[in-house]
């Protein structure tokens, strides 16, 4: 398997079967804690690791646990999500009543920041308010699937503004 770094970084999302592997870095190598053996990986092998933060040194804690915030998208921005539901399509569009932010902590995927919005189904006047746009999502998807399992997504996959979804706007 051969993932590559993207620009926007869902390499991580698209690498279809994963392995985890608990390790300690020992003498300059990680070792594996279930076979005490070294770790041997591929030559371009995209890994993520995961440490507590004194794990690391002193002088690199302070970049890991920046947080920043951005504006997304202002107030009265339009977007819209899909989907079916018993072989029926149903389109919507999202209207911001607040603006959007998203933060970021370290290298940490970024997190939308609560957002008034309302949702409309295309093609009526019936309004859905919400207080963040995946509350947006599920109480939509409670009225018009209310059979489904779950009612859940991710709104930087689902949610589009002017044709592009939210992950392509944000900053990872």
């Amino acid at each position: 398997m051969n993932s590559k770094i993207t620009k926007n970084n869902s390499w991580w999302d698209d690498i279809k079967e994963k392995v985890y592997i608990n390790a300690i870095f020992k003498n300059g190598e990680f070792v594996d804690t279930q076979t005490g053996k070294p770790i041997v990986l591929n030559v371009n092998t995209a890994v993520r690791i995961i440490v507590s933060i004194y794990g690391i040194k002193e002088a690199e804690q302070k970049k890991h646990r920046d947080i920043t915030k951005n504006l997304l998208l202002k107030s009265g921005s339009e977007l819209n999500f899909h989907f079916y539901y018993q072989d029926k399509g149903y389109e919507f569009r999202i209207n911001l009543i607040q603006d959007l932010y998203y933060t970021k902590k370290g290298n940490h995927f970024s997190r939308l920041e609560p957002c008034k919005c309302t949702v409309t189904l295309t093609g009526t006047r019936e309004k859905i308010i919400a207080d963040s746009l995946n509350q947006a999502f599920v109480k939509t998807s409670v009225k018009y699937r209310p059979q489904n399992k779950t009612h859940t997504c991710n709104v930087f996959k689902t949610f589009y503004y002017e044709g592009r979804k939210l992950e392509n706007l944000r900053k990872l």
